[in-house]
C-alpha cells in the first residue's frame, strides 16, 4: 500500500485526472477525482468507489508507460 499526501494545487501530469481522498481542508482547484471514505467494511458504495480509483490509476499509469516508450523509440 501506498499513500502520497499533496496539496489540492498539484495537478496530473497526464490527461487522467485520478482518484483522491480530501483528508483535510477543502478542493478549489479539481484536479482529481474525489472519493469518500466508506461507510462500513466492505460497503457496495465504498468497493465501487475503490475499483473506480484503481481503474484511474491503471490508466494513468498506461499513460504514461505509452508516453515514456514514445520518448524512448
Amino acid at each position: 500500500m501506498g499513500l502520497n499526501y499533496i496539496p489540492t494545487h498539484v495537478r496530473p501530469a497526464g490527461s487522467i485526472n485520478s482518484a483522491a481522498m480530501l483528508v483535510r481542508g477543502t478542493d478549489r482547484f479539481g484536479h482529481f477525482e474525489l472519493v469518500e471514505m466508506a461507510k462500513a467494511e466492505l460497503d457496495p458504495e465504498g468497493v465501487a468507489d475503490h475499483d473506480r480509483a484503481v481503474a484511474l490509476y491503471r490508466d494513468c499509469y498506461l499513460e504514461e508507460e505509452a508516453r515514456h516508450a514514445l520518448l524512448s523509440a
